[in-house]
């Protein structure tokens, strides 16, 4: 069964591992993926997006774009992507 990337959103906010029909949208140990790029870390029980929108300086595709926006309902931090890393609790 293909999830939803509401669903796959869901499993991040929960600590649950998830993963979109085409791959392309997945969560794992706190992490949210658009593809292989990290645009959602957990740090302190607090959800924390890397802004890689079309508006940001850090474009890589509409579909990231798509994803990080909707992330960003979800996030307690929007980031700028410089200051963006892995952060592992």
């Amino acid at each position: 069964m293909s999830l939803s990337n509401a669903k796959v959103l869901n499993a991040w906010r929960n600590g649950r591992s998830a993963k979109n029909g085409r791959g392309s949208l997945s969560t794992q140990n706190g992490e949210l993926f658009s593809y292989d790029l990290l645009i959602g870390k957990t740090v302190g029980g607090l959800r924390h997006v890397g802004d890689y929108t079309a508006d940001g300086e850090n474009f890589v595709s509409m579909t990231t774009s798509r994803h990080v926006n909707l992330a960003k309902r979800w996030a307690d931090e929007i980031e700028f992507v410089s200051t963006f890393a892995p952060t592992t609790e």
